[in-house]
């Protein structure tokens, strides 16, 4: 694990998901996961919370059913693999 942790809040992380203004920002933070130069951090509650973020997007037409179909699995994908990968550390 990485010196270096970043803390995401569900905003944060919806926006690697999501296009939205310092959607950039957040991807540099993956990438630097990836790479080994930081760990990111999050609460198990920003997990459902970004979930419900996702689908309350999906209900008022902000996601199409496939967008929000796909936002999810990325999410959930993603965030396994990152934990796999021992640069993510979610927090009870």
């Amino acid at each position: 694990m990485s010196e270096h942790l970043v803390y995401l809040d569900s905003s944060a992380i919806v926006k690697r998901y999501v296009q939205e203004p310092s959607s950039d920002t957040i991807r540099e933070k993956y990438l630097k996961a990836y790479s080994g130069e930081v760990s990111l951090a999050c609460s198990l509650w920003n997990i459902g919370e970004v979930l419900g973020v996702f689908d309350r997007a999906r209900r008022i037409g902000r996601l199409s059913n496939g967008d929000y179909i796909i936002a999810k699995r990325r999410f959930l994908s993603e965030t396994k693999r990152l934990i796999k990968l021992g640069v993510m550390i979610i927090v009870p």
